[in-house]
C-alpha cells in the first residue's frame, strides 16, 4: 500500500487503519467485510467497527445483496468535496472564533515553556511582536 497516500489520509483525520480500509476499498471497488479485512491485513472485528464509523461519516456506503453486506468507498473526488465543505464551514465561523479569543486576550495570560522547543517558541513570539 502506498505510504504517501496513507500519510495524506492520516494527515486529514483518518486513523492508520481507517486509511488502510479506505484505500483497500478503493482498490477492490466493493467487498464484503471478511475479504476486506484479509486484504487490508486488519482483524475482522476491527474492520467491522471501522466500517461502521466510516459509514457514519459518509465515507463508506453499504449495500445488502442476497442478505450479504457489501461495502464501497466514496470516490476521492467526493471525499475532497467533503473536506472542502468542512473547511468552508470552519472558515465561515472564523470571525466568531476570533471574537471568543479576543475576549480572552483582555485577561492576563500565563504561558509555560519547557526545554529547547519552548525557548525557540519564545524567540519566535518576540520576533513576531
Amino acid at each position: 500500500m502506498d505510504s504517501t497516500l496513507l500519510y495524506s489520509l492520516h494527515h486529514y483525520g483518518f486513523s492508520e487503519k481507517e486509511s488502510q480500509i479506505y484505500l483497500t476499498l478503493l482498490e477492490l471497488g466493493s467487498s464484503i467485510a471478511s475479504s476486506l479485512a484479509r486484504r487490508a491485513g486488519i482483524n475482522r472485528s476491527t474492520t467491522y467497527s471501522i466500517l461502521e464509523d466510516l459509514k457514519r461519516r459518509g465515507i463508506v456506503t453499504e449495500i445488502v445483496r442476497n442478505e450479504v453486506k457489501y461495502y464501497s468507498a466514496i470516490s476521492p473526488d467526493q471525499l475532497f468535496k467533503k473536506w472542502e465543505e468542512k473547511y468552508e464551514l470552519l472558515k465561515a465561523d472564523l470571525p466568531s472564533l476570533l471574537a471568543v479569543t479576543n475576549k480572552l486576550n483582555n485577561r492576563t495570560r500565563t504561558q509555560f515553556f519547557e526545554g529547547l522547543e519552548g525557548l525557540k517558541q519564545i524567540f519566535e513570539e518576540v520576533l513576531e511582536a
